[in-house]
């Protein structure tokens, strides 16, 4: 992805939610090379009718290293 981000002059963002918020991580921003990695069984897909398993790999990322660009209210 940042390699290809590169070669085509854009910029590779990860955007994820939970209960807090949304978070916006520009990874031209972040030394992944300073990240430990994990391994984790995850679905092959992200379609809910194909559960087959398979191990993937990920990067542990902190919220002060995203931008919020949601905050979800308590009620």
């Amino acid at each position: 992805m940042i390699h290809n981000s590169r070669a085509l002059n854009k910029t590779p963002l990860y955007i994820v939610t939970d209960d807090k918020g949304v978070y916006v991580f520009n990874i031209n921003k972040i030394n992944l090379g300073n990240k430990k990695m994990v391994e984790k069984l995850s679905p092959v897909q992200t379609e809910f009718e194909n559960n087959k398993m398979i191990k993937k790999y990920f990067f542990l990322l902190g919220e002060n290293e995203a931008s919020k660009i949601i905050n979800y209210q308590k009620k």
